[in-house]
C-alpha cells in the first residue's frame, strides 16, 4: 500500500484569511514595501511577503519572507 502525503504551509493573506500553499510550487519570495519599512504600493493591507508560484500566480501573505523560508525548510 502506498501513501501520498502533501505538506502544505498555512499562511495568512493580507486580509487575515488563511491560505494553504504547497511549498514545492513556490519559486520566489519577495518582501513587500511594508517589510522594507515603506508603503505597500503593489499589494493592500498588511502583506509582508509575496510568493510567486510555478504557475505564475502570486500570493501576498502577512508572514515575513524569512518566516516563510523557515517554514519551507521544515517541510524538506
Amino acid at each position: 500500500m502506498s501513501q501520498v502525503v502533501a505538506l502544505l504551509l498555512l499562511l495568512h493573506r493580507a486580509d487575515g484569511t488563511e491560505v494553504m500553499i504547497n511549498p514545492a510550487l513556490v519559486i520566489t519570495l519577495q518582501p513587500t514595501g511594508l517589510a522594507r519599512g515603506a508603503a505597500n504600493t503593489l499589494v493592500n493591507g498588511q502583506a509582508m511577503c509575496v510568493l510567486e508560484l510555478i504557475d505564475r500566480r502570486m500570493a501576498a501573505v502577512r508572514e515575513s519572507c524569512e518566516a516563510v523560508r523557515r517554514m519551507m525548510e521544515g517541510t524538506r
